[in-house]
C-alpha cells in the first residue's frame, strides 16, 4: 500500500464542529472571560476601564455564530429549540453590554453565562438525537456515569485545583468531582489545566487552577451530554395507571396540621432579625490583617452567619402558605374590591346609619332596578296589542 503524497495530507482537514460542540466550547470562552475578570478586579496594578472590552465583543460575536450553525441545522421548530435559541440572543446581548461597564458589574452580566450555554447544548443535544437519531454522534464508550458527569461540570466552569502543604484538591459543586476522576480524565487527555487562572479560595490567596475540556474532552462530553437527572423535564401527561389502581380511593386521611401561634412566629423572626442586624455590625467592625489573623477573626463570623441562615431556613417554613386576603387566595386573584356586610355595618354605624347590614349585602326582598324587580309585584299583563305591561 503506497502513501499518499504530501499535498494530498495538506486536505485532510478535520470536520467542522457540530452547534452542540460549539456550545460547550463557547461556555469555555466565557468561563476564561469570568477568570480573568475576576483576577482584574484583584489587582493592585492600574488597569484601563475598557481592559476587557475587546473580549466582551468577541464573546457576543460567536455567541451569533453559534446562533446561526443552530440555525443551519434546519431542525423543526419547537418550543425548546425556539428557547434556546432566546436564551443565546439574551447572552449575547449581555455581553455587549458588559463591554461598555466597568469590570465589577460586567462580571455580574457574565456570571452565569457558562451554565446557561451548557443548558442550551443540553437542550440541543436532545433535541439532535430526537429529531436526528440516525446521524447524532455515536456515545464514547470510555465514560463512564461519573466521569460524564464530571465532564458537564467541568464544561460549566465549576471545577478548579488548589493546593495546601503540597497536596492538590479539587473545589466544585455538586456532583463532587473527585481528585482520582479528575486524573483519569486528564490521563485520557479530555481535561486540561490553566494554572493560576482562577480567582482565589480566600482574600490574599494564591490563584487556583482553572480545569477546562480539551477539544477532545469537547467531542466526547458532545456525544453523551444529557440533562441532571434531579432536573429532567416532566412529561406532558402523567403515567396511565391500571383500572384498579385508579378506582381505589385514598387509604390514609390527611394528618391535621395544629394551629400556628402567629404572634409568636413574629416575635421569633424579630429576634432573628436582630441577631442579624447585631452581625452585619460585627462585620463592619472588624479589622484583620491577611493570613491567620483574617482566619481568627472572620471564622467566627462565618459560623455565626450559617447558624442564623439555618435557623431562618427552619423556621420560615413553619409559616406555612401565609395570604393577605381573607379569601386566601393570592392577592393578584383576591376580591380586594367587594366590601362585605360586616364592614359596610362599621363604616355606616360610624356615619350614623342603622341600615339592615343583610339587606346591604343581600339587597331588599321587594325591590326593583333598572332592568328588573322582585318581591311581590304585580304580575305581567297583555294589552290589546299582546304586548306585556
Amino acid at each position: 500500500m503506497t502513501e499518499p503524497p504530501a499535498e494530498a495530507l495538506l486536505f485532510d482537514v478535520p470536520p467542522p464542529p457540530t452547534p452542540v460542540e460549539r456550545l460547550l466550547h463557547l461556555a469555555d470562552q466565557y468561563t476564561q472571560h469570568n477568570d480573568a475578570l475576576d483576577l482584574l478586579l484583584r489587582t493592585t496594578a492600574p488597569t484601563r476601564p475598557d481592559t476587557h472590552a475587546d473580549s466582551a465583543l468577541r464573546l457576543a460575536a460567536d455567541t451569533q455564530s453559534a446562533i446561526k450553525a443552530i440555525q443551519g441545522e434546519r431542525l423543526y421548530e419547537s418550543v425548546e429549540l425556539t428557547e434556546t435559541v432566546m436564551r443565546l440572543q439574551q447572552l449575547a446581548f449581555l455581553a455587549t453590554a458588559s463591554g461598555d461597564l466597568h469590570a465589577g458589574t460586567a462580571r455580574g452580566l457574565t456570571a452565569l453565562a457558562p451554565e446557561a450555554a451548557v443548558s442550551c447544548a443540553v437542550t440541543l443535544a436532545a433535541e439532535t438525537r430526537r429529531r436526528r437519531w440516525a446521524s447524532a454522534p455515536v456515545a464514547d464508550q470510555r465514560l463512564t456515569a461519573v466521569q460524564c458527569d464530571a465532564l458537564a461540570e467541568i464544561a460549566r466552569g465549576h471545577v478548579v485545583v488548589g493546593s495546601s502543604l503540597d497536596r492538590e484538591f479539587t473545589r466544585s459543586r455538586e456532583p463532587k468531582v473527585l481528585m482520582s476522576t479528575l486524573r483519569a480524565l486528564e490521563a485520557k487527555g479530555l481535561v486540561e489545566r490553566t494554572a493560576n487562572s482562577a480567582h482565589a479560595a480566600y482574600v490574599g490567596g494564591p490563584p487556583q487552577d482553572r480545569v477546562r475540556l480539551t477539544a477532545a474532552g469537547i467531542t466526547s462530553l458532545a456525544s453523551v451530554i444529557e440533562p441532571r437527572p434531579g432536573r429532567r423535564p416532566t412529561p406532558s401527561r402523567p403515567p396511565r395507571r391500571p383500572p384498579h389502581e385508579a378506582a381505589e380511593p385514598s387509604q390514609e386521611p390527611p394528618i391535621p396540621t395544629p394551629p400556628i401561634d402567629l404572634h409568636e412566629q413574629v416575635r421569633q423572626l424579630r429576634q432573628l432579625a436582630r441577631a442579624f442586624e447585631a452581625l452585619k455590625a460585627r462585620v463592619h467592625d472588624v479589622s484583620y490583617t491577611p493570613g491567620t489573623d483574617a482566619l481568627r477573626r472572620i471564622g467566627p463570623l462565618l459560623l455565626r452567619a450559617q447558624d442564623l441562615t439555618a435557623t431562618a431556613m427552619v423556621r420560615l417554613p413553619l409559616l406555612g402558605e401565609a395570604f393577605l386576603h381573607r379569601s386566601r387566595v393570592p392577592l393578584g386573584q383576591a376580591p380586594i374590591d367587594h366590601v362585605t356586610a360586616a364592614e359596610w355595618a362599621a363604616i355606616r354605624q360610624e356615619l350614623g346609619s342603622d341600615e339592615d347590614p343583610a339587606a346591604l349585602e343581600e339587597g331588599v326582598p321587594d325591590g326593583c332596578s333598572p332592568w328588573a324587580c322582585r318581591g311581590e309585584a304585580d304580575p305581567l299583563t297583555q294589552d290589546d296589542l299582546g304586548l306585556a305591561t
